[in-house]
This record gives C-alpha cells, structure tokens and sequence, in this order.
C-alpha cells in the first residue's frame, strides 16, 4: 500500500463528530488513504482515531 493524499478540488476531507449540546464544538480528524498499486484497492483511515472514541 502506498500513501495518497485525499483531496476533493483544493480542499481536503475531514471526518467529524458533532455532539449535542449548545457550546459543543465538532471533532475533527483528517484522513489517510493508502491505494494498493496492483489492484486499487483504498483504505481510509482517521489520521486521529483516538478523537471519535467515547469515554
């Protein structure tokens, strides 16, 4: 697998989690796409998982 950039335009993309509440502000995490360079296959991973997971 090799590391691509994923961008949409000139923009990239942003995995978020928005919870409730008034004064709450969204987490975000930007993604790692890796493409394997004999089939093509793409995996997306959270640059920071450890963000979206709930204590």
């Amino acid at each position: 697998m090799i590391k691509v950039d994923l961008a949409v335009g000139k923009m990239f993309v942003f995995l978020s989690k928005e919870e409730r509440g008034l004064f709450s502000k969204p987490k975000l995490s930007t993604i790692d796409a890796f493409v394997c360079p004999q089939c093509g296959r793409t995996e997306l991973y959270a640059s920071t998982p450890d963000i979206f997971v709930d204590k």
